[in-house]
């Protein structure tokens, strides 16, 4: 059979097949699961509402943060921001995170707790409200990733909570406050970095009683 079959192509049409090759599929869009299905350079990420393998270099990893950018208490804003800044500056040139860059979204509070939530639902993106306070809100495809780094106690007393409700990351906030942060509310959502305010203060008193030498 093989003879046969071979007589029947011709030379030509064997010189036709060896001259094939694999077809060019730059620039082609694939859909998928999880980012292993995906080339080393792409993730899986929804364009269109539908999971697709796109470059990941493309789609920074978007991390939010409401702070006083303004106003009596702006250092501490802005100087979170910087610190925040670097840090990012320095991962994304060691190649970012699975070769997504890290982006700060900032929004300025005023340290004000109205605007500190007026602030969240637009870093998350919130589009309708939920009355449930145990059911997320409804968001759009704009939302960031995770907070970090929101500051002042009277602004995370009500952020806090509404990250927990819209189940996103709120990591270090820059407060020592008990309530909610340290008081075994246990949220799942919500990472401290810095010590409590009575641990602060402890840890003075022990300085004080234990190292300095009386005069």
């Amino acid at each position: 059979m093989a003879p046969r079959l071979l007589t029947a192509l011709g030379a030509g049409s064997l010189t036709a097949l060896a001259a094939c090759s694999s077809p060019d599929l730059s620039g082609a869009t694939f859909s998928c699961s999880t980012s292993a299905d995906c080339l080393d350079s792409e993730v899986c990420l929804l364009e269109a509402e539908t999971p697709a393998c796109v470059p990941a270099a493309d789609h920074p990893i978007k991390i939010g943060m409401s702070g006083p950018l303004q106003g009596p208490s702006a250092d501490l804003g802005n100087e979170m921001r910087r610190g925040i800044s670097v840090m990012f500056a320095a991962q994304n040139a060691a190649g970012g995170v699975h070769g997504r860059p890290l982006e700060l979204v900032t929004q300025n509070d005023s340290y004000d707790p109205t605007a500190a939530v007026q602030a969240m639902h637009t870093l998350l993106d919130i589009r309708e409200t939920t009355p449930n306070p145990d059911a997320p809100d409804v968001r759009g495809p704009n939302g960031v990733f995770a907070l970090l780094g929101n500051i002042g106690t009277p602004t995370m007393l009500e952020t806090a909570p509404l990250a927990t409700k819209n189940q996103v990351v709120f990591f270090a906030p820059f407060t020592g406050a008990q309530q909610y942060l340290r008081d075994g509310t246990n949220s799942p959502y919500v990472y401290n970095y810095r010590a409590g305010y009575f641990e602060e203060a402890q840890a003075m008193i022990d300085y004080l009683a234990t190292s300095r030498t009386p005069r």
